[in-house]
């Protein structure tokens, strides 16, 4: 009789992100990262305050469209403006994936980016946010990495985010 189950035939590798057994494990292969969970703005990741850091991440599965993360941007008051840049690259060929800068919780709840950089498939994205004129730019940010096209949960992500400065 029909199965969920594929009968472990080649290939015995479990192509996660597609909804099939398989290896007949009982389920679709997952490929969790050190920053999960974080599939929603209140579970983002923690980077720290005004981090400059590069992460390697994968979209572990294919339920999961969404990586967050958090940093603290800290606004010196300096006269020059100051930028908050992320950069994601190493995006598999295959997939899209887009990338967003929140404000604060709320505007990540809301969905309402400062803003958005999604070009098509395959590409690295890149979004350059200078901060505003006498207002203090400081406070909690949120970075949302997200899979539009394309399951590639064996391949990673590179996110560079480097805070106010």
């Amino acid at each position: 009789g029909y199965s969920a189950c594929r009968g472990n035939v080649e290939p015995s590798f479990d192509a996660c992100g597609n909804g099939l057994d398989e290896d007949c494990n009982g389920a679709d292969a997952r490929n969790p990262d050190q920053y999960e969970p974080n599939d929603t703005c209140d579970t983002a990741h923690w980077l720290g305050t005004d981090p400059d850091v590069t992460i390697t991440a994968t979209i572990d599965t294919a339920a999961d469209r969404d990586d967050y993360y958090r940093f603290t941007a800290e606004d010196s008051a300096s006269p020059l403006r100051e930028y908050i840049t992320l950069r994601l690259t190493n995006v598999p060929a295959n997939a899209d994936y887009d990338l967003y800068l929140y404000e604060n919780l709320t505007s990540c709840r809301a969905g309402d980016p400062l803003a958005v950089s999604n070009l098509g498939r395959g590409e690295d994205e890149e979004i350059s946010w200078g901060e505003r004129f006498n207002f203090d730019d400081g406070g909690q940010y949120y970075v949302r990495v997200r899979r539009f096209l394309g399951n590639a949960c064996f391949e990673s992500y590179s996110l560079h985010v480097d805070g106010l400065d």
